[in-house]
């Protein structure tokens, strides 16, 4: 092969121009459900949905269709959380190695084509004490407040994502506290924004202390004591009252303005004994009555081990019992009204989304991140270019399953769709599981939806499925309910799907299992009741001494069985031994199925219902396996294997060294001697070496017997002059046995039998395993597909002479690892298992490629200058301005500041004055800057003019080592009649934050916002014109 190859003729840059316009290899999407799942995200105002994964990915997911990817390149750590910055299209996570990355989705082109998350920036905090306990973004997502094990909280700022000088102190927080409650409160819990007043949040500790600490005037409003562990917080939509969750199972109401008493519990829902923590509450805004939502808190005795999620809305209270850990849940609020119109629950093996606008709260039928693994995945089978009428009728069978699923439009919808046009070709994805189940996927664009679920398990009877008993087991209280789709328990490991093929013109699918049972399927949209039976077939009825030591076959129903309309049975053939299906084969077009197992191979005819052919392919060694006698155990066998691998590689490598002194050539050359043969042994060294073809030793638990493969088609077996129908076989042991069939013509196709006899049998010398086998017409391409011909769906075969056999064996493809369950398209795209939950698409195509494609609009912040002139409309119709501390916010809008006392060192004067509403107007036109807060100190005055001079002063802090600061702006005002002037003070840290402090011993109450002042830093001074 290698002799051949480096003959051939040299590639022209046109035929490399031409492989880059047909081939290229790119990773598409992704579908299914991401594996172990570790954080959970939603923007409100995007309508994005992100889930984070212990292996550092991240997915982000709209509407249908609308999905981005993104992962760390430097590392695997697993993400703790993920919080989205809302209506800027970016979202921070948090890793386990105590890091934050900032995220960015991006547009890959101008023309709406892919979308991609890339990674933009990151900071981490070192310490044993800070280590991240919560992120909390601001309403306005300009900065993170990062609550830490140490009880401080930081500032990150995202514009720059570095983290700010300024932090929320343990200590200085428990300055404020009642001195009967100055303890160590903890690590940083909880952190709630409030909902209505930005500039304050709620602080929950670990230890039950939690403080509505005010960020503006840097005190404690509230401070509220629980005596039980803290777990969680959360505000009601009123703003009046806040919900905390604790560790001993229950929750307590407690009141914003008042912090002596809860308002309501401690209510413990599943007392009165121990009961677990509720990890998490949420109050959203329902539509009718107060709706609590929570994780946790069951009884610790009878219900410890259930994995749930309580909802609660008056008298109405279901409890989600999900079968796998519940990692976290949010509320998808709806578009139209803003109250809760999904409960999304993420869980370690799947996630659910629960209707809460419909009666009785149920489920809706996810289009994407569906539970392929509810039961393990056993096989694949990719049907491409299914006919249409084939398709619709599984979708409408499939819609007569989704009985008691929501019917409302599905809730996350964000995003834009390049286009909404349907797919030009249909794709069908089905999935074969452990518990007997196929399921039909539609696999034709990026989102994979589930289309239609056919049971085997009906047709057996068997101990295992006597029934179900899990709906009995449970009492009326906890009102538990079955959420999710994910059961990790088999009822008998027989039913698994080992081969599936399914004919994408008809319509017919044949199933075959673990036990040696093969399903024959059609698709009928009327109701059926059968008694089922199977044809049995013996694969070892010639061959004596044959003793079968592992499962018995599954027993067929006795009694009639309902079938809805969708997939029904036509035949069921049940071989014997009942050992695992290995190889399958359909075709459509002559009513055949071909399949093997371990023990040899059978022809069934599907019209006439009978066996054709049962040939077994044991050997006397394989008999001896097969009833497990062999004559060496399988730990000396595998010693051998071992042995046996070491001298092969020696033997090659000793082969390699032809350029020393000494060493024969593979050709038959005399050596070289070592002087002067150097450049004639490296030439001979990069010549190709035809190794000598080897048989293969065989160990004692080597199945050989086993088929490989089978393949149904047309060639010039018997003759040259006139095509056969024939069956190719492959064996494990390189044995290939072709048999001719003889069909009768159509009209007497159900009358007639057909005859099949032997025509060849081929024994590769080095006895590898045959892999595939596929005819090539007389134009070298594959025979098309069965009935794709008549369907006009494909070319006819060239019937030229000569037809060619392509055979792959092991031999020829040396895979150190291989992806098993790979399933190919008829337009270059693959599939395959990436995890047991998820699905990989890849494209050898320059042309055909699904991926994501679509348009995130981003929503820009609300504008600050309608809140600025309504402020300053009230300062200046209130006549008087009171004494206040002139502090301001610095560029950017930092929030969150630590509490400092600045004495003021400059020249600086306070001088009384007032602005009225013109002048405050005539500032706002050339404001670039962020918002900056100021304070008049004093009396009033008029003003026609105004000249704005600066002067700065650096002051110490008393309470930090950091220096602050201090640029004080004075506007002086000039009349005609009398002359006055006014200060006004800007308060701003090195590190553009803002440090609330007492100037002149006046304390700090309130201020009223003023501008963006631009002008106050300018070098010049700045004349405002007159009006």
């Amino acid at each position: 092969m290698l002799k051949f190859m480096k003959h051939q003729q040299k590639i022209t840059p046109e035929r490399i121009q031409k492989q880059k316009e047909l081939f290229d290899f790119n990773k598409c999407c992704h579908h299914g459900f991401p594996a172990k799942p570790s954080a959970l995200a939603w923007d409100p105002q995007l309508r994005l949905l992100a889930i984070g994964t212990k292996a550092g990915e991240v997915r982000v997911y709209g509407q249908p269709g609308v999905e981005m990817y993104g992962q760390r390149e430097d590392s695997e750590a697993a993400i703790t959380h993920l919080t989205f910055l809302k209506g800027q299209c970016r979202l921070v996570s948090l890793f386990e190695d105590n890091s934050l990355h900032l995220w960015q989705l991006n547009q890959q082109d101008d023309s709406g084509g892919s979308l991609e998350l890339v990674h933009a920036n990151s900071t981490c905090l070192e310490g044993k004490l800070k280590k991240i306990s919560v992120v909390v973004a601001d309403s306005k997502s300009e900065h993170l407040m990062v609550g830490t094990e140490g009880g401080n909280i930081y500032l990150l700022n995202l514009a720059t994502f570095a983290m700010s000088d300024n932090i929320i102190y343990q200590d200085v927080v428990m300055q404020n506290v009642p001195e009967d409650y100055k303890v160590n409160p903890g690590p940083v819990e909880a952190i709630a924004e409030h909902p209505t007043e930005p500039d304050k949040i709620l602080i929950g500790y670990q230890r039950g202390l939690i403080v509505l600490w005010d960020k503006k005037n840097l005190c404690a409003d509230q401070t509220y004591v629980c005596t039980q562990q803290l777990e969680s917080v959360c505000w009601h939509p009123d703003a009046s009252q806040f919900t905390t969750s604790h560790n001993d199972g229950s929750y307590m109401v407690w009141s914003s303005t008042e912090s002596s008493e809860p308002v309501d519990g401690p209510q413990t829902v599943y007392g009165p004994f121990p009961c677990k923590p509720i990890t998490k509450i949420l109050r959203p805004a329902a539509k009718e009555g107060d709706l609590i939502i929570f994780g946790g808190g069951m009884p610790r005795a009878s219900y410890g081990d259930r994995n749930t999620v309580t909802a609660m809305q008056g008298e109405f209270h279901v409890t989600f019992n999900l079968t796998s850990r519940v990692i976290d849940f949010v509320v998808v609020d709806d578009d139209e009204s803003g109250q809760a119109g999904c409960l999304v629950v993420l869980a370690e093996e799947e996630v659910v989304f629960i209707d809460l606008m419909t009666e009785e709260w149920p489920s809706f039928a996810a289009p994407y991140l569906a539970s392929l693994h509810s039961s393990a995945i056993t096989c694949l089978c990719l049907v491409s270019g299914i006919m249409p009428d084939i398709y619709e009728k599984i979708k409408e069978a499939g819609s007569k399953q989704q009985v008691g699923l929501s019917t409302r439009p599905w809730p996350i919808n964000g995003g834009i769709l390049q286009s909404s046009d349907p797919p030009k070709q249909r794709d069908l994805l089905l999935t074969g599981h452990e518990d007997g189940t196929v399921q039909f996927w539609d696999a034709s664009g990026v989102s994979l939806t589930h289309l239609y679920k056919f049971t085997t398990a009906k047709l057996f009877v068997s101990e295992d499925l006597a029934g179900d008993g899990a709906a009995a087991e449970d009492d009326d209280w906890p009102p538990f309910r079955k959420a999710g789709l994910f059961d990790p328990y088999s009822d008998d490991p027989r039913l698994g799907i080992k081969k599936m093929e399914m004919c994408a013109y008809t319509g017919t699918l044949v199933v075959a299992g673990t036990a040696g049972q093969v399903l024959i399927l059609n698709i009928s949209m009327e109701e059926k009741e059968l008694v089922p039976e199977a044809v049995d077939v013996n694969l070892v009825a010639e061959t004596d001494n044959f003793v079968w030591k592992s499962h018995s076959k599954l027993d067929m129903q006795t009694e009639t069985v309902k079938f809805e309309a969708g997939m029904q049975p036509t035949a069921v053939v049940q071989f014997y031994p009942p050992a695992s299906c290995t190889s399958l084969t359909l075709n459509s077009e002559w009513g055949l199925v071909a399949c093997g197992t371990a023990h040899g191979f059978a022809l069934f005819d599907i019209i006439q219902k009978k066996n054709l052919l049962a040939k077994s392919t044991l050997s006397p060694l394989d008999l001896a396996n097969t009833a497990d006698e062999g004559p060496m155990s399988r730990r000396k066998s595998l010693k051998k294997s071992l042995r046996e691998s070491f001298r092969r590689l020696r033997r090659g490598r000793s082969q390699r060294k032809t350029g020393k002194p000494g060493a024969t050539s593979p050709t038959g050359a005399h050596p070289q001697s070592a002087g002067g043969g150097g450049a004639a042994a490296d030439d001979d060294g990069l010549k190709p070496v035809e190794r000598a073809i080897e048989a293969r030793s065989q160990t004692s638990d080597y199945i050989g017997s086993m088929v490989r493969c089978l393949h149904l088609t047309k060639c010039f077996i018997a003759n040259t002059q006139l095509m056969s129908a024939t069956l190719w076989a492959g064996t494990n042991s390189g044995a290939i046995f072709v048999f001719t069939i003889a069909i009768p013509p159509s009209e007497k196709r159900s009358e007639i039998p057909l005859s099949v006899q032997i025509g060849k049998e081929i024994h590769l010398k080095h006895g590898a395993p045959v892999i595939s086998i596929c005819v090539l017409d007389g134009a070298n391409r594959p025979f098309p597909e069965p009935m794709a011909v008549k369907k006009e769906a494909a070319p006819a075969p060239n019937p030229n002479m000569p037809h060619r056999v392509l055979i792959c064996s092991e031999e020829q493809f040396k895979t150190w690892f291989g992806i098993n369950s790979v399933v190919f398209s008829n337009r270059g795209e693959a599939l395959y298992m990436m995890s047991p939950c998820e699905l990989q698409r890849v494209s050898l195509s320059a042309r055909h490629i699904t991926r994501p494609c679509g348009t995130i609009p981003i929503v820009k912040p609300e504008p600050v200058e309608e809140k600025i002139e309504e402020a300053a409309k009230e300062k200046s119709e209130s006549g008087t301005a009171k004494e206040e501390k002139p502090a301001a916010e610095a560029v950017g809008g930092t929030v969150n500041k630590k509490v400092e006392e600045v004495k003021e060192n400059g020249d600086s004067s306070v001088l009384s004055g007032d602005i009225t509403i013109d002048s405050i107007r005539d500032h706002m036109d050339d404001l670039k800057l962020a918002e900056k807060s100021v304070e008049l100190v004093g009396g009033s005055s008029t003003s026609s003019s105004t000249v704005v001079t600066t002067s700065s002063a650096s002051t110490k802090q008393e309470s930090s080592s950091s220096v602050t600061i201090v640029k004080s702006t004075t506007i002086t005002s000039v009349s005609s009649s009398s002359q006055e002037s006014s200060s006004i003070q800007v308060v701003e840290t090195a590190a553009s934050a803002v440090n609330h402090s007492a100037v002149n011993g006046t304390e700090t109450k309130k201020r009223a916002p003023l501008a963006k002042a631009e002008s106050f830093f300018s070098k010049e001074p700045r004349v405002v014109k007159e009006e």
